[in-house]
């Protein structure tokens, strides 16, 4: 008799589906690990599954297959990622993340971002291989965002004269143009202010529209800008940087897109650690780039404890007038402890550092 009972509560526990007991937005938060195209197929197990992924959290749509890399026909991509918005039951969104290998006609995009960012979404990224322009007033007012990506080959994106994002922990902007709508009698700097923004990553940005962009970035950790595009003398780059709570800098590129390396205002700052890799182009001779990092070093004010130079292949010597003291930074002079050196023909040390 025990055996016999103890067989049928077997078979029940058996028989038992334990995740279609569980409620329905448990159930979605686990379908949104799931790529969307992937939780929305889950429709298909049975009359209980049938409108489950509807209560997703996390929003992934991408135009090529993610194994096969095959892309996917441009008119179904746009209805399925319409119907996934239609249909929807939950009122927030927690992140929305789009990746675009063909080009699209941007008012699609704009409707889709109005939708998510009235959700309350707190990460957005959007991945564009092709040139997008996509409105920004929408994501700029859009207060819960705490991580933004912007990555295209090349869009725009305009701005008033004062960005403020309250949330913002995380910035990556990259093949970004970012126009300053300005009447033509106001000022034309630009403020971007982040309170509590952590870290920036600036890939290839420019700046239309504007005298001068300052950064202010109070609890700024990690800031990296990389420009390895020629740019036209009518765009410009960040010119200020306010962050006294910087730890880690990184600048690559070319020294003629930072216009003023004085306006760089990181003489408060104390950084751990900073990668500089000047680049050089057939605009600049080699003199220009050796006094920009000269320059741009000075603004460090000694406040730098690892310093790394990276020189670009074409500057493998230096003439002796570039020895001179007076472009040296005082750091070098006062507190450097140690120097190394890889792939370097000639260079003088004895003229510059007599103490080291």
């Amino acid at each position: 008799m025990h055996s016999i009972r103890g067989t049928s509560r077997e078979s029940n526990y058996e028989g038992q589906d334990i995740f279609s007991d569980l409620p329905d937005v448990i159930i979605g938060r686990i379908l949104s690990i799931l790529p969307t195209k992937e939780a929305v197929r889950t429709s298909i197990l049975s009359k209980r599954w049938r409108n489950l992924w509807k209560f997703v959290t996390k929003l992934h749509f991408q135009d090529i297959e993610p194994y096969r890399r095959n892309k996917i026909d441009k008119f179904h991509f746009l209805d399925f990622v319409y119907g996934v918005l239609f249909h929807l039951n939950n009122t927030r969104i927690q992140s929305f993340s789009l990746y675009l290998s063909e080009k699209y006609d941007p008012n699609h995009v704009n409707r889709w971002l109005a939708n998510i960012l009235n959700r309350g979404v707190t990460e957005l990224s959007i991945n564009s291989e092709k040139d997008l322009s996509i409105s920004s007033y929408s994501i700029l007012e859009s207060q819960p965002l705490e991580k933004l990506v912007l990555k295209m080959k090349l869009g725009f994106f305009t701005v008033p004269t004062f960005v403020y994002l309250s949330s913002l922990i995380f910035l990556k902007l990259s093949g970004i143009i970012v126009i300053c709508n300005t009447p033509s009698n106001d000022s034309k700097n630009l403020t971007l202010n982040f309170p509590v923004l952590r870290e920036c990553e600036i890939v290839n940005c420019s700046w239309l529209n504007v005298e001068g962009v300052t950064l202010e970035v109070p609890l700024l950790e990690v800031l990296s800008i990389k420009h390895t595009r020629s740019l036209s003398p009518d765009f410009h780059s960040i010119t200020k940087v306010c962050a006294p709570h910087l730890r880690e800098l990184s600048y690559t590129g070319h020294g003629h897109l930072l216009r003023d390396p004085t306006l760089l205002d990181l003489s408060a700052t104390h950084i751990s650690s900073a990668y500089i890799y000047p680049w050089h182009s057939k605009r600049e001779t080699e003199e220009k780039t050796v006094l920009f990092v000269c320059e741009l070093l000075k603004q460090l004010n000694n406040n730098v404890d690892c310093l790394k130079i990276r020189w670009p292949k074409e500057l493998w010597q230096f003439d002796e007038e570039l020895l001179n003291p007076e472009n040296v930074p005082s750091c070098f002079t006062s507190n450097l402890e140690e120097v190394k050196f890889r792939k370097l023909k000639v260079f003088n040390m004895s003229c510059v550092l007599p103490n080291l």
